[in-house]
């Protein structure tokens, strides 16, 4: 049973904020408060739910999410916290390498009752077939429900920042195959999309930056080549927003909630530092 008494009004607050609907679609991601910490020293890191890589942050919240987890080449293990932590990641880094946070949350629903808000959600996210499909299913266009699972990851260095991205079996995916953190990595970090496994071919990508607070522009579009990978140029270096949506039909569990549809929405965080 969750604590309540610890939490501040703050705190719950941030809760009920992310378990309401949502009026319309926004990025989800981990942001580290550091993207590069010494051996020893504490990983730290908040949930940040908005748009052009910014966002509010919302504490730890066991109910949020069906996995929280930290790995690095020793292998994973959950990130512990109680209700109300904030910020929602708080891990010491006991060995160097890379770090990889990845965390999955649970379900969650919007109702759009214009469908040309539905219909801007999906063309934006390079899936306008969608609306074709609906149209030809002769589903009601009055109101649309959609279901929604995020699942997001970080990338962190510590010490040194060695090491390779890891595939964590989410069921759509950003792996990194450069390190940012590497020489590998400073002028292009190239991505496989996963999707149930399998390599995403000519997928859209959207990519967003920012340089100390300032986002640089709104969003780049990249798409997949033929075996699902991307290159994300460095341009000069900063913070990195990559993300990737699948639209698909609800999966059976959710049909109660009466969707239509369902976003599956993946994103990984990391900083080119260029010093």
């Amino acid at each position: 049973m969750p604590d309540i008494n610890r939490w501040s009004k703050g705190a719950l607050l941030c809760a009920a904020l992310f378990f309401a609907p949502l009026a319309k679609a926004h990025e989800f991601w981990v942001e580290p408060l550091s993207y590069e910490v010494g051996v020893g020293e504490k990983i730290e890191g908040v949930l940040r739910n908005g748009q052009f890589f910014k966002g509010s942050n919302y504490p730890y919240i066991e109910r949020g999410f069906t996995r929280f987890e930290i790995y690095n080449r020793s292998g994973g293990a959950p990130v512990a916290g109680r209700n109300g932590d904030s910020p929602a990641l708080q891990v010491r880094a006991e060995k160097g390498g890379l770090h990889i946070a990845a965390y999955s949350s649970t379900v969650q629903t919007v109702n759009y009752s214009e469908f040309e808000k539905f219909k801007s959600f999906v063309d934006s996210k390079g899936l306008s077939h969608i609306v074709d499909q609906h149209r030809e299913e002769g589903l009601s266009e009055e109101k649309v429900i959609e279901t929604y699972y995020r699942y997001a990851k970080t990338l962190i260095k510590v010490g040194s920042g060695a090491g390779r991205d890891v595939k964590v079996g989410m069921p759509i995916e950003l792996v990194a195959e450069l390190n940012p953190y590497t020489s590998a990595g400073a002028d292009a970090v190239r991505f496989r999309l996963y999707w149930r496994g399998k390599p995403l071919a000519n997928w859209d990508v959207q990519v967003f930056k920012k340089v100390g607070d300032a986002v640089e522009g709104e969003l780049t579009h990249y798409t997949t080549d033929s075996t699902g990978r991307v290159l994300i140029p460095s341009d000069g270096g900063g913070d990195f927003l990559v993300n990737a949506v699948q639209i698909t039909k609800p999966r059976a569990s959710d049909a109660a909630k009466n969707a239509q549809w369902e976003s599956i929405w993946a994103s990984t965080t990391y900083r080119i530092n260029t010093e």
